[in-house]
């Protein structure tokens, strides 16, 4: 058995170029084929499969250009990566993600093939399109989970946009609004584009007490808000952060609630005691 050889592009091209240059002097141009062929020692058919090649990707014949052929090989492996997460146990892609990748290729190679590679009926991408468009379709979940992720932004953004994971859940149970710290509440996290990392154990947000006040002044107001306009939009926004932290921010050093509400609860004991005795 022969060995294929292998032609740099440089070759190939060159090739091509002189079979589009001298067919003219020859009676076909399977004929410049072939004597240009025997020069750089490929067979005639090799040099045809370039030509027809060139041709297409220059729009001189029909068919899949290079680029297109190239698409459609990404297309075919983001396919089987799809096809194998769907075939793993337990492990099928969420609707939302299988709907997204068929709205990324649906204007070149149409809904019903790609769901058909990816097996999901064309119906269930077709009524989930119909649901967002329509929000009293959706299902409960997924009404819950918005509710949730514009619950969890106002949070967020109602506390200086500071809070990580587990300070935005403990304000959200404060708030009254029940939510399980599972991979759901995670989710919602990422998608109103807030860093789970922040938050975490050792992090400075999660440990305010163990820093200096004018480390989290500079962290959470100066470096955090900046650029500054001018110094009274330093000094409005130094008296909205003073008023935060005593009465609203979640300090974990004293059981995740506000430092007014942990003076009052210890003054309410004292009285307490007092009557008491």
């Amino acid at each position: 058995m022969k060995n294929q050889i292998s032609y740099s592009s440089e070759v190939r091209e060159r090739a091509v170029r002189l079979v589009f240059e001298q067919q003219k002097e020859h009676e076909s141009q399977w004929s410049a084929i072939k004597s240009i062929a025997s020069k750089i020692g490929c067979t005639a058919e090799t040099l045809r499969t370039w030509v027809r090649r060139a041709e297409t990707d220059q729009g001189i014949r029909g068919g899949i250009s290079s680029s297109d052929r190239e698409r459609l090989k990404q297309l075919e492996r983001e396919n089987r990566e799809l096809k194998q997460a769907i075939l793993r146990k337990d492990a099928r892609p969420p609707i939302e993600m299988m709907v997204a990748f068929v709205d990324e290729h649906k204007a070149r190679y149409g809904v019903e093939p790609i769901c058909e590679q990816i097996q999901i009926a064309p119906s269930i991408y077709y009524e989930h399109r119909t649901r967002e468009r329509d929000s009293d379709r959706l299902p409960n979940r997924i009404k819950r989970d918005r509710k949730l992720e514009l619950d969890i932004q106002w949070v967020w953004k109602d506390n200086f946009r500071v809070y990580g994971a587990r300070k935005v859940w403990r304000q959200l149970l404060r708030e009254g609004i029940e939510v399980a710290r599972s991979i759901r509440y995670t989710e919602r996290l990422r998608q109103a584009n807030i860093a789970s990392s922040v938050g975490r154990t050792g992090d400075s947000y999660d440990n305010a007490m163990a820093e200096t006040i004018n480390g989290l002044f500079k962290t959470e107001v100066i470096r955090h808000r900046s650029p500054w306009r001018g110094i009274e939009d330093v000094e409005f926004a130094t008296l909205e952060w003073v008023d935060w932290f005593n009465n609203r921010r979640l300090l974990e050093s004293i059981g995740n609630i506000p430092l007014a509400e942990f003076e009052m609860d210890y003054y309410q004991q004292q009285n307490g005691s007092a009557k008491a005795a």
